[in-house]
């Protein structure tokens, strides 16, 4: 009788162990998608008018750094996230994982082509119309496109294909466990992408994108509530739901203290610019501060 009474506690206590190291992978996971690419990139940008030979060093960086760090983590993300999920949810979540890797791929092929011509070396005269144009369209709009469209709906079916809930808060009381952690990784991504969509002069796939996710988070929330379950508690709602605001501040600010969305951040906020401070006077030209 003592055996057959350990049983069902051993199995609710493994049953919580899988369950903690799920939430302990996606919410890791979920940190790094938000804060590596900011850095990486962010820096990159800054430091845009250097050169490593011919190469820019945010080529180098999305070459040496974020092609691997995109590939490796969004597949390990797709475990734990969609290990409940049905077969065709999950081949939906590959596909959209390999597309956005596509994307990302031509987009730093084009952007290399088109620096060694253009800003390494003053070869514009030299190259036909038609292959510039060719190279400016993969660059500028096939390249983020591949990106933008597949990482919306990589997350927006995340969402809604997906259930990961913070049943009970006292199984998972570990460090990242809170809302708050998760909701705030979300801010910093969607802040991160908008910029992305400013840089790549597709702010449009940035608002379209926000507005997907936005249809998706509140169908989810729906349902959960339907269920009688605690929306609050599904860390990928939590993460869409940062993201969605995140997106839209990132938009606003930007065009607050800028003014101007077709202007890309690495103009204003590039090292040269920023020794120089041209955007603080810029800035107290546009407010008319006195200082």
């Amino acid at each position: 009788m003592g055996t057959q009474t350990q049983k069902p506690a051993t199995k609710f206590g493994t049953h919580n162990n899988h369950m903690r190291t799920r939430i302990k992978e996606i919410q890791h996971g979920l940190a790094l998608i938000a804060l590596v690419p900011l850095f990486v990139i962010g820096s990159g940008e800054m430091l845009s008018g250097l050169r490593i030979g011919t190469w820019r060093i945010f080529n180098v960086l999305d070459f040496l750094i974020m092609a691997p760090f995109w590939m490796f983590t969004l597949l390990r993300l797709h475990g734990p996230i969609t290990k409940n999920s049905k077969i065709w949810q999950r081949w939906i979540s590959l596909l959209l994982i390999t597309s956005f890797l596509y994307g990302h791929a031509v987009h730093l092929t084009a952007d290399t082509i088109h620096t060694y011509m253009t800003h390494s070396n003053d070869y514009t005269a030299l190259v036909p119309d038609d292959f510039h144009k060719l190279i400016d369209f993969l660059d500028e709009d096939v390249g983020h496109w591949m990106q933008f469209i597949p990482l919306f709906l990589l997350l927006g079916s995340w969402i809604s294909f997906n259930d990961v809930n913070l049943c009970d808060r006292q199984l998972f009381a570990f460090p990242f466990a809170s809302n708050w952690f998760t909701f705030s990784m979300g801010i910093i991504m969607g802040m991160s992408v908008s910029f992305s969509t400013i840089e790549g002069g597709c702010v449009f796939l940035g608002i379209l994108g926000a507005a997907f996710l936005s249809l998706a988070t509140c169908l989810k929330a729906l349902t959960h509530r339907e269920k009688n379950l605690k929306w609050r508690d599904d860390l990928l709602i939590q993460f869409g739901s940062g993201f969605i605001f995140g997106t839209f501040i990132g938009l606003y600010s930007y065009w607050f203290f800028v003014g101007d969305l077709l202007l890309q951040p690495s103009v204003i906020f590039n090292l040269k610019s920023i020794l120089q401070l041209e955007y603080f006077f810029n800035l107290k030209n546009r407010f008319q501060l006195e200082i």
